[in-house]
């Protein structure tokens, strides 16, 4: 069917490429919300921004070892935009709840929402800054011409980082790591991987994350895929995969 067909096409790819879809793809997430965000009629843009600069600065520290990116994409000017949409969401989502309080004295909301207005005010001048401008320019011209490492050229499932200690074979840290890269589009954050020995038994457990919109039902199938899997290349591992809700 389609989908295996496009999951057999990105077992295929270039390491370089599947980071470039990568980069491109969070580019779009999080620069499509920049004017919602600026108009500030509605929450939901500055936290589908924040999710996507997130995933972008993940992706970077994923992919930094096969890719070049310009200057200005550097993780100074992502920290601080990151920095920037996360003080005024927790402001968000604090007085969201305070909100539903009964009794609550409306001085606390009306400090709260000064405060989120001053914390805004530094998000928009960031927003409107020559930094924020020069990384979503360098970051766009980047994805039409890419500049790879060398080892952007090696197949993308032997090519991802080590994410497993060394208490396993290589051969089984490989089968772990083709899952995880099989998967890749389909959870949001690789959390953690802790392992050990028991005998011929090796015991991996995997966490993951996953933005806070996504249902216990889409989770629960991306968990039993992953497993399958797993079971399915290394019929002596035991794998526990833990699902976890991201901020």
């Amino acid at each position: 069917n389609s989908g295996m067909t496009a999951r057999r096409n990105k077992a295929k790819e270039s390491l370089g490429e599947f980071a470039r879809r990568v980069v491109r793809r969070n580019l779009r997430h999080f620069s499509q919300e920049e004017n919602a965000v600026l108009r500030d009629k509605d929450p939901e843009p500055l936290h589908q921004m924040r999710v996507g600069m997130r995933r972008m600065r993940a992706a970077i520290e994923t992919f930094g070892f096969a890719i070049r990116l310009p200057n200005e994409a550097n993780d100074q000017a992502i920290s601080k935009i990151s920095r920037r949409l996360g003080e005024v969401r927790d402001l968000d989502v604090l007085l969201a709840k305070l909100g539903q309080l009964e009794g609550l004295d409306p001085q606390i909301l009306r400090t709260l929402a000064a405060r989120r207005e001053e914390h805004f005010e530094g998000l928009r001048q960031t927003l409107r800054g020559r930094r924020y401008e020069a990384l979503t320019n360098s970051l766009r011209e980047w994805t039409k011409r890419p500049v790879f490492r060398t080892a952007a050229e090696l197949p993308l499932r032997p090519a991802l980082p080590d994410l497993l200690d060394r208490s396993l074979a290589e051969p089984i840290q490989q089968k772990v790591n083709r899952a995880l890269a099989v998967f890749f589009d389909d959870y949001d954050a690789l959390l953690g991987v802790r392992t050990r020995r028991s005998g011929r038994i090796a015991h991996v457990e995997i966490t993951i994350g996953f933005a806070p919109k996504r249902t216990m039902g889409e989770v629960s199938h991306v968990l039993a895929r992953m497993e399958d899997q797993l079971k399915r290349d290394i019929p002596d591992i035991d794998a526990v995969l833990i699902a976890r809700a991201l901020p």
